[in-house]
């Protein structure tokens, strides 16, 4: 304990209390009275204000902040001494051998005669043996022993990967309760899948995600039955659960296990990722991505070929999902730029590694490597489609942002994306949340990280979560539309929340330095007691957002699937500016199921058209919406007997009447 380290904790204290001042100012609305008086003009508007105070405060922690004494960067270094093992058995290059032999077969067949199930099951097997290839089998007999003496290392992630799956698994065919259209065009395309009317595999289907993005989905509905809302969700709750696991892994390899510890915690809790791990589609990529980091990392420190051939896989995984996967390949062109300026040592020392990780990438592509180089537009069309430069985007964000040049919608793009964590909200319909990305608690521990990261930026730990925060906010929100879309961005919260664990650490590192190790275990107490604090708060704030969230047509098609599987359904149509208009529309056609629909057009007053036979069979269930009212007083009227009730998002709220013919 020496008077510098208290000088030092003080510093630190002050970076994090002007942060939550920032803070506070962001969650304010605009400034009034006579504190005016006391700032200057150009810091009234009160996002300035908390902008400048943020920073100031983060260049104090920065500076203050102490630096890693030891951590996994070091053990990375001293690992440069030894040889890269890339054959570990016996078996390693036969099976390597028989991996191109039959990598070189899927290609050359599918080149010749398409798609077959010659071809899939080809891929397939050059993956698992290319996998068999470099796993070194001699270890894993060992493996049951290693498990067996740490298993109270593992206590602790465990449950916060029971945490994880309980939040994110609870009610979840019912929450939320909005069916958004893409998520239901997302169920359609995977229940024609399992309906075999798509042939295959290699080609892209709906909204032109690659074929393979839809097998996560496939795979739910089958294991369980369900080809409903739960089918359509189980698949992203659970790559939610393994993306927790999979940033634990990382930041455990480039930090501390109490970096580890904290960050899942963190992402364990966000509402963010709870969200989109209740949804279809947008959560396939993450786990994937989230994994190829982190055999990316477990292989520059092992300095092994397995995990470099795991990491590319991944990535070709992550790059088959939903756009947003494609990243990966991105964050991993940065890092190669970080270690050839920042690491060289580190570079030279695993470069048959990277080698390692491209051939791993394009095996698991497989046919889908010539399947988008005869087809270009189908790996590009989206990223024009969103790009910020396409002339229809600088259009509209022309209107949107109220500006009129490019470098204008440019500096927009950027500040609406430098707040994500602590100001602006996700401007996408598959959330729409609002708030921003992260809780108000935690927001400004990842601004500070993100200092002490720059401030440290060389360690290769820093700079690798540093580097895939910057690579994902600046591909993902700067160059394209509508800044902050959530839905492109999901990937960033383990970076981000790893970095802000990291100023968390740093701070209770300062404080033991100051005050002495017998302080930390005040630390723990406060530490643990803000994260169940987080965790709490986010709950409840999503579910009582997520609980009533939903537009009429979501609750129409869910009350759709609760009728009898025989059973016709027959819509009232609104008007264009409705939300209600047949059973063609994606939300009500997803959970329609082998119901019969029928639409019938009422008239201003309330008079019918032609009303199909099956209507007025007892049994047909009318659905009338509520601008529609005047056509509910004309069916009991024709129907008279009938079944009447209301429906909406919340109790005593009415979106549609459905009327059941007696």
């Amino acid at each position: 304990m020496t008077s510098f380290s208290k000088v030092r904790l003080l510093g630190v204290a002050t970076g994090v209390a002007l942060a939550y001042i920032a803070q506070y100012f962001f969650n304010q609305p605009p400034l009034s009275g006579a504190f005016l008086a006391t700032i200057p003009a150009a810091l009234q508007d009160p996002t300035v204000l908390a902008t400048v105070v943020l920073l100031a405060g983060a260049v104090i922690f920065a500076a203050a902040a102490p630096a890693i004494r030891e951590v996994a960067s070091e053990t990375v270094q001293t690992a440069t001494a030894r040889r890269f093992v890339d054959h570990p058995s016996n078996l390693a290059r036969p099976l390597l051998l028989a991996t191109l032999l039959l990598y070189a077969g899927c290609l050359a067949l599918y080149l010749l005669n398409g798609e077959n199930a010659l071809v899939r099951w080809l891929w397939l097997a050059s993956v698992v043996l290319l996998v068999a290839s470099q796993v070194p089998w001699g270890d894993l007999r060992r493996a049951p022993d290693h498990v067996a003496s740490q298993w109270r290392s593992y206590l602790l992630p465990g449950l916060l990967l029971l945490l994880a799956a309980a939040l994110r698994l609870y009610r979840l065919a019912d929450l939320p309760q909005d069916l958004h259209g893409d998520m239901a065009s997302h169920g359609l395309q995977a229940q024609q899948i399992l309906a075999g009317l798509v042939r295959g595999y290699v080609g892209v289907g709906w909204a032109d995600i690659p074929l393979p993005g839809f097998v996560p989905t496939v795979a739910a509905m089958t294991l369980t039955g369900d080809q409903g809302m739960l089918g359509l969700a189980l698949a992203s709750a659970l790559g939610g659960v393994l993306a927790v696991w999979g940033t634990w892994v990382l930041l455990q390899t480039v930090q501390t296990r109490r970096v580890a510890l904290i960050g899942t915690a963190l992402l364990a809790v966000s509402y963010t990722a709870i969200h989109f791990s209740r949804i279809a589609e947008y959560m396939d990529p993450v786990p994937f991505g989230v994994w190829a980091l982190a055999f990316l990392a477990v292989g520059l420190r092992q300095r092994t070929s397995l995990p470099f051939v795991l990491g590319g896989m991944l990535a070709a995984g992550a790059s088959l999902m939903y756009f947003s996967g494609r990243v990966v390949f991105v964050i991993f062109g940065a890092l190669l730029v970080y270690l050839l300026l920042f690491d060289r040592k580190l570079l030279r020392a695993n470069l048959i590694g990277l080698a390692w990780l491209a051939v791993g990438a394009l095996i698991a592509l497989g046919p889908m490597t010539v399947f988008f180089v005869q087809h270009p537009a189908a790996w590009l069309s989206r990223s024009q489609q969103v790009l910020v430069f396409n002339p229809a985007v600088i259009e509209h964000s022309r209107h949107k942002y109220g500006v009129e040049t490019t470098a204008q919608i440019l500096l927009e793009q950027v500040r609406r994306t430098l707040l994500v964590f602590n100001y602006t909200i996700d401007s996408s319909t598959q959330f729409g949340f609002p708030r921003a990305m992260v809780d108000s608690v935690t927001a400004p521990w990842i601004v500070l990280g993100i200092a002490y990261g720059l401030a440290h930026f060389r360690r290769w730990g820093n700079g690798l979560l540093v580097v895939t925060l910057g690579a994902i906010l600046l591909v993902g929100s700067v160059l394209t539309d509508n800044a902050p879309f959530y839905p492109r961005l999901i990937l960033v919260l383990t970076p981000a929340l790893g970095l802000a664990a990291l100023a968390v650490d740093r701070t209770w590192e300062a404080i033991e330095d100051a005050l002495g190790r017998e302080t930390g275990r005040i630390v723990v107490v406060v530490v643990v007691g803000a994260l169940l604090y987080i965790g709490l708060v986010n709950w409840v704030a999503y579910y009582q957002f997520a609980a009533h969230n939903a537009q009429p047509r979501a609750l129409v098609a869910r009350y759709v699937s609760t009728l009898p599987a025989d059973a016709t359904v027959c819509i009232v149509p609104e008007d264009d500016g409705g939300w209600i208009h047949s059973t063609d529309e994606r939300e009500i056609d997803f959970l329609l199921g082998q119901r019969h629909g029928e639409q019938v057009v009422f008239d201003d007053n309330g008079a019918p058209g032609d009303i199909p036979e099956s209507c007025g069979q007892t049994g047909a269930v009318w659905i009338v919406p509520a601008s529609r009212q005047p056509a509910l007083g004309e069916l009991e009227a024709r129907f008279p007997g009938g079944e009447r009730s209301s429906y909406g998002p919340r109790q005593g709220e009415v979106a549609f009447w459905a009327y059941l013919v007696r």
